[in-house]
């Protein structure tokens, strides 16, 4: 009964009664959700590298740690800023909306 409820919004359901639900999108939100996501993504990654690279300069520091801190900085501005990302890999490779 609860999935029933969950997908159909009624326990009664025969067969043939589903008609569907409405199937259209507010893209703007999802864009202004996917985007409030990747900013917070962005952030974490980039104060992640910070500390990584304030990590790599002690004296038992272990290799490798700097260029993971550098990765995470660059991979961490590219994600905040996800919509000029994809336009630059778009315009980079000639991808452009099939219209």
């Amino acid at each position: 009964d609860i999935m029933l409820y969950t997908i159909y919004g009624t326990t009664t359901l025969t067969d043939g009664q589903y008609t569907g639900t409405d199937t259209s999108v507010d893209w703007q939100r999802l864009y202004t959700l996917i985007t409030r996501y990747c900013r917070l993504v962005g952030v974490i990654s980039f104060f992640r590298g910070l500390m990584l690279l304030s990590k790599s300069a002690d004296s038992n520091g272990q290799p490798g740690v700097g260029t993971r801190g550098m990765i995470h900085i660059i991979a961490g501005v590219m994600i905040y800023n996800v919509w000029g990302t994809v336009a630059a890999i778009q315009y980079t490779f000639g991808i452009s909306k099939v219209s």
